[in-house]
Order: C-alpha cells, then sequence, then structure tokens
C-alpha cells in the first residue's frame, strides 16, 4: 500500500488501460501488433512528457499528476466529447468551439488545485493506482474471454444442397459503392447514362431492377453478404461505433463466403473490408474505422483533425501535409491500386474455382476525376465534400464507368466463362441534390452469366436477395427469398 502511494504507477497503468480498452470495444478488428506498436508510441510520449515536467518542477507526485490528467484528456478526448453529444442538455456545449476551451480551463483549474494541495498528492496517488489496477484487470479479463470463447457462427442456417452444383465458374464480385441506380439517376439528376447502359447489353450483361435494403454501406454489406437482415438493435439515425464493428464483423465472417469455400471455391479478398483469415490490403482510405486507426480514434488530434479537416482551407490543412493527402487521397489510391490488382489477379494460374470481392469507393466521394480523366484540384475536392456539386457528380460517375468497362473486358478476355457481377451497395447518399432520401435505395446492378441462364426475376430485388438469387439460378439452388423491406440509415456514405 506504501508504494501505491509513493510511486505514479498510473502513468504506465493509463496506456495499458487504453490499449486493453480499446481492444475490447474492436476486438476482432485490430491485432495485437497494432495495439501494441500504438502503446509503445503512447508510453514514450508520456515518459517524455513526465520529464520535461517533472525537470521544471521537480516534484514527484505533481509531475506524474500533471502528466496523467493531461494525458487523459488527450488520450480519451473523443470518448469525452461523444458522452457530451449524446446527452441533450449539454447540446450547447459540444461544439468544438466551446468544449474544447472549457476542457482545456478545467483542465488548467485542475493543475492549480494539485500545485496548491501537495499534501493530499499520495492519496490522489493511491486512489488512481488502485483504480486503474481494477479498470485494467477487468478489461484484461474481458479480452481474454472475447479470446477463448467459442467461435461465433452465423446463426442463420441455409438449406444447402451442396450435391446439386453442377458447375463452379469463377465469380467476379464487383461492388462500386454509391453508384445510383437508373432511377435515381434519371429522377434526382435527370441523367439517364445510356452510353454505360449500351456497353452492358452489347456484352451480354443482364441489368436488374434492384434497391438496397439499407442506406449505408456497413449495413447494406453485412446484410447482402449474410443473406439476412440485420438482426440486432441499432441506432437508425447515428449508429455507433460499436454498431459499426459489429456489422464489419458480420461481413467478416459473412455466410456467402462460407457457402463458396463449402462448393471448393478460394476466396480472394480485393475490398475494403477483412474478410476472415484474408485481411484488406486497402488501407489508405478514411472510409473505416478499423486497425489502429479504431484504437486512436478518440486521440484529440485524430479527432479533431477528422472532424474539421473537411472544412479547413487548404492552407491549413498544409500544416498536415501527411494527413491531408490520407484524408483527401485515399480513396484515390486504394481505387487505383485496387484496379491494377484485378488485372494482375486475371494473368495467376489457379487450380480452384475463384470467387473474387472487389469493393471500389467510387463513385463514392471524392470526385478525383472528370470523365477525361483529368485530376480534380484539392481545393475543389474538399469543397465538394461540404458543398456537393451534381456536375462533378456526374463527371466523376462517367469516368467510374470507365473504368468498370476496362475491368469487365479485362475479366471477359482472360477469363470468358467467369459469372460477372457488376452491383452497388446502395445509390447516392448526398441529401441536397437527391432531394428525397428514398432514392439512396436505388442502386445498380447487372450480371453476366456466361449460360445464359438468367431465370426469372421479380420486378424488383432487393441485395438481401441477391445471392439467393445467383445461388438458385446459377448453381441449382431452392433457397427462399426474404420479403423486400427498406431501412433507412442517416449516415454520410
Amino acid at each position: 500500500m506504501h508504494r501505491l502511494k509513493k510511486y505514479p504507477y498510473f502513468l504506465f497503468l493509463l496506456v495499458f488501460f487504453f490499449c486493453l480498452h480499446g481492444s475490447v470495444e474492436n476486438f476482432g478488428l485490430i491485432t495485437v501488433k497494432e495495439v501494441a506498436t500504438s502503446g509503445l508510441w503512447m508510453l514514450m510520449g508520456i515518459v517524455f512528457l513526465f520529464g520535461l515536467v517533472f525537470l521544471i518542477t521537480r516534484k514527484l507526485l505533481f509531475a506524474a499528476l500533471v502528466v496523467f490528467f493531461s494525458a487523459t484528456c488527450f488520450f480519451f478526448f473523443g470518448a469525452f466529447h461523444d458522452f457530451i453529444k449524446s446527452i441533450s442538455i449539454f447540446s450547447v456545449i459540444k461544439s468544438y468551439r466551446y468544449f474544447v476551451p472549457i476542457m482545456l480551463s478545467l483542465l488548467a483549474l485542475l493543475i492549480l488545485f494539485l500545485r496548491k494541495k501537495i499534501n493530499i498528492l499520495p492519496k490522489i496517488t493511491l486512489y488512481l493506482n488502485v483504480l486503474l489496477i481494477i479498470y485494467c484487470f477487468v478489461d484484461l479479463v474481458s479480452v481474454l474471454l472475447l479470446t477463448f470463447q467459442p467461435t461465433e457462427k452465423n446463426k442463420q442456417e441455409f438449406n444447402f444442397q451442396y450435391l446439386d452444383v453442377t458447375q463452379k465458374p469463377d465469380v467476379y464480385f464487383l461492388l462500386f459503392d454509391s453508384y445510383p441506380g437508373q432511377k435515381s439517376l434519371t429522377d434526382s439528376f435527370n441523367f439517364n447514362n445510356e452510353k454505360f447502359n449500351n456497353f452492358l447489353l452489347e456484352n451480354s450483361f443482364k441489368p436488374l431492377n434492384t434497391r438496397s435494403n439499407y442506406n449505408a454501406t456497413f449495413f447494406s454489406m453485412a446484410s447482402m453478404l449474410n443473406m439476412r437482415y440485420i438482426d440486432k438493435k441499432y441506432t437508425w439515425n447515428i449508429p455507433t461505433p460499436k454498431e459499426e464493428n459489429e456489422r464489419q464483423s458480420e461481413i467478416k465472417n459473412a455466410s456467402v463466403f462460407t457457402l463458396f469455400k463449402n462448393m471448393g471455391y478460394d476466396i480472394y479478398n480485393y475490398s475494403i473490408f477483412d474478410l476472415e483469415n484474408n485481411r484488406s490490403s486497402y488501407t489508405q482510405n478514411n472510409f473505416l474505422n478499423n486497425h489502429s486507426r479504431s484504437l486512436n480514434d478518440k486521440v484529440f488530434i485524430n479527432r479533431v483533425i477528422r472532424d474539421l479537416a473537411p472544412s479547413m482551407p487548404p492552407d491549413m490543412m498544409a500544416l498536415f501535409p501527411n494527413y491531408y493527402d490520407y484524408l483527401v487521397y485515399g480513396n484515390k489510391f486504394d481505387n487505383i491500386n485496387l484496379e491494377k490488382d484485378i488485372y494482375s489477379f486475371l494473368e495467376r494460374k489457379r487450380v480452384k474455382p475463384s470467387f473474387l470481392y472487389a469493393h471500389f469507393l467510387m463513385p463514392h466521394a471524392p470526385y478525383f476525376y472528370d470523365s477525361l480523366g483529368n485530376d480534380i484540384s484539392k481545393k475543389i475536392l474538399l469543397s465538394s465534400e461540404m458543398n456537393p456539386d451534381t456536375k462533378l457528380f456526374l463527371s466523376y460517375l462517367k469516368y467510374t464507368n470507365q473504368v468498370i468497362s476496362r475491368i469487365i473486358l479485362a475479366i471477359k478476355k482472360k477469363n470468358p466463362d467467369s459469372i460477372i457481377i457488376f452491383m452497388s451497395d446502395h445509390g447516392c447518399n448526398i441529401w441536397n441534390i437527391s432531394g428525397n432520401f428514398e432514392q439512396s435505395f436505388y442502386n445498380n446492378c447487372a450480371v453476366y452469366f456466361p449460360n445464359k441462364i438468367y431465370g426469372e426475376t421479380k420486378n424488383c430485388i432487393t441485395n438481401v436477395n441477391f445471392f439467393p438469387y445467383l445461388f438458385n439460378t446459377q448453381y441449382n439452388q431452392k433457397l427462399e427469398y426474404l420479403p423486400d423491406s427498406l431501412f433507412p440509415i442517416f449516415m454520410p456514405f
């Protein structure tokens, strides 16, 4: 007990708790190496700051407490801010212009209080040491329980008759994020997309009149790839990070991949998500809060830049050049690399049939190119994020059509007997362009089946029923279709 009063173990325990708690919140989406790396950097920062404050004050416990409370504000800034935003009576101070000065003022008052009350520092030290030991122990137990609990299997059983499968062509599932359906393009944008539609028809694609069940990527993909609706309660207007993590976990262990694997397929992940043991290679985008990003999202500098960067003038963003490029151009780099990787994949020799899932963040904003492939300036990119422009979107859509066309022609040339699926997870989610949020459910879908057996299609197939349709028409299955329903999720993607 004497040591707990005398030595500030809480400085190291704070980092340990931060890493443990983040591991519990993001279990399955972050690796031990990522946690350890983040923790090491934080520990080095705390040690450096403590040494600096101690050299100035020459008071061990006072310096430790100053660093502890400062680091707590820095590491858990996002958690404090999210808590304030969740309580209606604090809505007045949730803006950064009020919240940050108030937090800094409270921190300054606390430091002044500690400076005057030197005699109570051992008691505060004892309290913080004991408190963090308890917190760390609880989270450590939680991590161990999560680690050794049985792997959760998909609850829904599918009456899949593997013996009835007579052919196993390669499948290319090409997902283009936020690509609107023809109805949305016509009603909201007065654009008929005739040239691209003709290209699909000329290459023997069958357009399907589809709608998404959710107008947000995490929810739409989790539902589609598991062929069922989201069965857990969620916050319909602003899903929490925990709910987003649940959707990513559902995508990672989706039923569709299990069924294809059981048929003897190899799964190739060219998406932005992790799939079972196939980790995503496309992590430059700022679309997902996964891996170490999910752990560090609540840190002050990351949260402030994430929330305020889109509204900052380019001159100010020049202070953060690396983050600026990541924020603005992450999707662009991933899209470029993804297209190249598909062409490389087509050159491989493979023995087993392949299911390839590619997820392009286009024509999802930012709109990097015009219809001729010319780069859009940084200034316009940031401006379009805050004030979306119809002409810019349609120009980028035309460029996206060129990318899709190139990939389809390459697949048909190298692997003409494969199934090719062009699809979007949902439609356009830009309210001040579409004018009607229901338009965001009209997604796009066209399929190429080499055997030309398309079966009967309903007037509208929602995404949750797409893979049952694929299995029924191409793999001789008789999976049941679910009733078509729409669930709005007000998210910016």
